[in-house]
C-alpha cells in the first residue's frame, strides 16, 4: 500500500511492505521528520485496531492512496473512507480476516515545508 497525504505542512509517503529490512533507525530521525512519521504510526495502530472512524481521521482531505485491490487507487476528498470501505469490502469477498500492518522504521522520510 502507499499513501500519499498531508500531515500539516508536511507531506507524508508510506510503503508498507511485508518483511522489508529499513536503513534508517528511528533515533537517527530529525525531530520533524519523527513528528511527520507519528501521524503514520496512528493510522497504522487505528487500522490494526479496526477502526475505521480513528483511521480515516489521520487522514487529510485531500489525500491519494494506491492499494493492490480494486479500483487501486482513491484520490480527493473522502478518499481515506473510500479506501477503508472498499478494502472491508474487498476482504469480505475473499474470506480475508484480522489483517494487521507491521510497520518497520522508515527507510526515508522527507519533510518540505515549515
Amino acid at each position: 500500500m502507499m499513501l500519499f497525504a498531508r500531515a500539516g505542512l508536511s507531506a507524508i509517503l508510506l510503503a508498507a511492505a511485508g518483511g522489508a529490512a529499513f536503513a534508517q533507525s528511528p533515533s537517527a530521525l530529525r525531530a520533524e521528520q519523527v513528528a511527520v512519521f507519528a501521524t503514520v504510526r496512528q493510522f497504522i495502530a487505528a487500522f490494526n485496531a479496526g477502526d475505521a472512524r480513528r483511521t480515516v481521521a489521520t487522514c487529510a482531505s485531500q489525500a491519494s492512496i494506491v492499494d493492490e485491490f480494486p479500483p487501486h487507487q482513491w484520490n480527493g476528498p473522502g478518499a481515506c473512507a473510500q479506501w477503508f470501505r472498499d478494502l472491508a469490502a474487498f476482504n469480505k469477498s475473499q474470506g480475508i480476516g484480522g489483517a494487521l500492518v507491521r510497520l518497520g522504521a522508515p527507510a526515508h522520510v522527507d519533510v518540505e515545508g515549515s
